[in-house]
């Protein structure tokens, strides 16, 4: 927002009104925008951070096969 600042949050009857401090509806609008671009930019990162995790678990799930399958290759060598 230009001037104004978020204030005070009032939600009744399932209707949000936000009290501004020396904003415009110009100024909400612009507050508004700002908070969905906020939330975009968190859910992008989000969404990087589950692709990584998946990578990860994945990187895991072939050191566990490498290791069972090299677990086995010795056991067969001491039989």
């Amino acid at each position: 927002m230009a001037d104004g600042k978020l204030i005070a949050y009032d939600d009744k009857k399932s209707k949000a009104r936000f009290i501004v401090d020396n904003g415009t509806s110009n100024d909400m609008q612009q507050w508004v925008d700002s908070l969905e671009a906020h939330r975009r930019e968190l859910k992008d990162q989000i969404n990087e951070v589950l692709m990584g995790v998946a990578s990860m678990a994945q990187s895991v799930d072939y050191l566990r096969l490498g290791l069972v399958r090299e677990f086995h290759t010795f056991k067969e060598k001491i039989n």
